[in-house]
Parts: structure tokens; C-alpha cells; sequence
């Protein structure tokens, strides 16, 4: 899962913290936290992922990696929560069985961001949006990782995301998939894909970090890539990132 940083670093120019942003370090932050519940009985996450209320010690997991990673790089945590977009439900659709127990990942990771201020609320919903749903964004990103990284034929990829985003309350985080998703338009590969990526006009650390983690689970990394990123990336972060 090493998309959405080496984009980033890509992004940066290979500068030594050029991976070093509010997406990526809730990326690393949710990942880590999800990891831990993959250690659970499968009977005890089918249980997590399927019931509501979550578990407190569940939310405890998500809110101590996020305050974890916020110290190691001297961040305030309620800045990484507030200023991130939806790249950070990426491990939701690599660790994922389903699609459903995907989205359902997704949603839970979206209750403990803060939602962005500026939302463009100037739209009016469709009969099929709810405009108090705030994780739809992030359902649909984990689904399209889920789909791409199992191989799902692109016909149905592409379909089922014409039919969320048609039925998605159209906030930024949308924006953000849709304008993720003209890069790979005429492309194949993760570099061709993420240098589209960089020379976006309005681009974003959240954008980039959409697009490492969707090109990564389509076409995968190159090796001697990610040797690159691996040179750059503190080694705690890679035995997270390694482990998914």
C-alpha cells in the first residue's frame, strides 16, 4: 500500500520529506489502526464490521494512531483530522473481503475526521443523495481499490462508479475522485498515471494521494519505484505499509 506516498513523493520531487502531508500520515495512521483489527477472530471482525454502534475500544485504536502518528511528526491532531481528505480509507479497500465490509470501513474511518468547512452545499441533492452522509466519497474510493485490486473487469468498475457518483451528495471529496480519475484516461501504468497526476492545474496532496493509491491497485509499482520510496520512507512506516 504504498501508493499514496510514493505519488506524493513523486509530487515533491523526490525531496526527502516530500511524502510528509496531512493525507498521507492519516493514510499511514488508519492503516496501522486497521491492521490491529485484522489480528481479531474472523467471527469477531465480521461482528465489527457489521454492527452499529461501533466498539469503543475500536474508536480508542483509530483516535490513538492518529494522536500516535500526529507526535511522531509533530502535528496537531485535530489539524490532521480536519485537513486530510478521504485518501485515509485506502487500507479499508486493500484489507477488505467484500465490497460491502469495504464501504462499511470506509464509513467508520469517516467518523473520526473532521469534516472540511467549505463544502459546496450551493447544490441541490438528487432524490437518491443524503447531504448528511459525509462518507459516501470515501465508500466509493475504497470500493473502486477493492474492485481494481482483485481484478474486477473495468466495464463493471466503471459502471459501478458512474452509479455512486451519480447518487453521491456532490461534495469536494467527490471532486476529488472524479478529478483523480481523469488521470488514467489513455494511461497503463503507475508513473504515467501519477506524473498526470502532478501537472493537474488545481491539484492537491489529496488528489495525489488518490491517485497512488487507485493506480497502485490497477497497475501496481514498478520495483525499482518503490526501492525509491523505500529510501525515503522511515522504516516504521514501511512495516505498516509492507504488512497490507
Amino acid at each position: 500500500m504504498y501508493g499514496a506516498l510514493i505519488a506524493s513523493i513523486i509530487d515533491g520531487e523526490y525531496k526527502e520529506d516530500s511524502y510528509l502531508n496531512a493525507e498521507t500520515i492519516m493514510t499511514v495512521a488508519v492503516a496501522e489502526a486497521l491492521l490491529r483489527v485484522e489480528e481479531l477472530k474472523e467471527e469477531n471482525k465480521h461482528v465489527l464490521f457489521t454492527c452499529d454502534p461501533v466498539p469503543q475500544w475500536m474508536k480508542e485504536e483509530i483516535n490513538n494512531s492518529i494522536c500516535k502518528w500526529s507526535d511522531e511528526f509533530h502535528m496537531d491532531p485535530q489539524m490532521l483530522r480536519s485537513s486530510s481528505g478521504i485518501a485515509l480509507v485506502a487500507a479499508a479497500g486493500w484489507l477488505a473481503s467484500s465490497v460491502e465490509e469495504a464501504r462499511r470501513m470506509a464509513k467508520i474511518i469517516m467518523r473520526y475526521k473532521q469534516p472540511k468547512t467549505d463544502v459546496q452545499s450551493y447544490f441541490l441533492p438528487l432524490p437518491c443523495q443524503d447531504p448528511n452522509n459525509n462518507s459516501a466519497s470515501a465508500e466509493i474510493l475504497a470500493s473502486i481499490i477493492f474492485f481494481a485490486r482483485n481484478n474486477i473487469g473495468n466495464d463493471y468498475i466503471k459502471s459501478y462508479i458512474l452509479q455512486e457518483i451519480n447518487c453521491a451528495y456532490p461534495d469536494d471529496y467527490l471532486y476529488d475522485i472524479q478529478k483523480a480519475l481523469t488521470c488514467f484516461k489513455g494511461e497503463n501504468s503507475f508513473e504515467a498515471i501519477v506524473k498526470k497526476a502532478t501537472m493537474l492545474e488545481e491539484k492537491s496532496d489529496s488528489v495525489i494521494a488518490i491517485v497512488g493509491s487507485l493506480a497502485e491497485a490497477y497497475y501496481g509499482i514498478r520495483s525499482r519505484l518503490k526501492l525509491v520510496g523505500k529510501n525515503i520512507i522511515p522504516k516504521d512506516i514501511q512495516s505498516i505499509l509492507d504488512k497490507i
